[in-house]
């Protein structure tokens, strides 16, 4: 009896909605949109800063300009420690330095020549000889002084120590 029934007028359209196969693909579209939704929110919530080692090295840099010198000192050695970047580690050794020069530490000049013997050619090198300049200066050593400031090359330094230089 079935049979002889007419079957009710079908779109292909809706013949398709119907099918296993329609649906099994459009589950599997919605479970990857989720999947992919998921991920990028989970990646959104921090920023590289906090992920990586460089946190190490920024922290530093914030501790340095609020001038608490003996933190930032312990973060620019993390860094050191941990870095892959060798510029940004030349950085941190620079940094490190001059916060021991600021908290007096008698490893201080040590910390700079080591820099400048080993990097010559970095940015923070040239610098370096700038700060033993300074650091015989503070102590009153103007013969050192004298002789690291006449090494300095002045194409390196900013313009407040450019006048510090000068003064010097």
């Amino acid at each position: 009896m079935r049979s002889l029934m007419k079957k009710p007028f079908q779109s292909k359209a809706v013949a398709i909605f119907r099918s296993e196969t329609y649906w099994f693909g459009a589950k599997f579209l919605i479970l990857l949109l989720l999947i992919f939704l998921f991920i990028g929110k989970i990646q959104a919530q921090q920023t590289r800063i906090y992920t990586d080692e460089l946190k190490y090295y920024n922290r530093g840099l914030e501790l340095f300009d609020k001038e608490k010198y003996a933190t930032a000192q312990k973060h620019f050695n993390w860094y050191q420690q941990i870095a892959k970047d060798d510029f940004n580690k030349i950085n941190a050794a620079y940094y490190a330095a001059v916060c021991a020069m600021e908290l007096f530490n008698p490893d201080a000049e040590n910390a700079f020549l080591s820099l400048s013997k080993k990097h010559p050619s970095h940015p923070k090198a040239k610098l370096a000889i700038f700060q033993i300049g300074k650091l015989h200066y503070r102590n009153k050593n103007n013969k050192l002084a004298v002789s690291f400031l006449g090494q300095t090359e002045t194409n390196y330094l900013s313009a407040v120590d450019l006048k510090e230089y000068y003064f010097i």
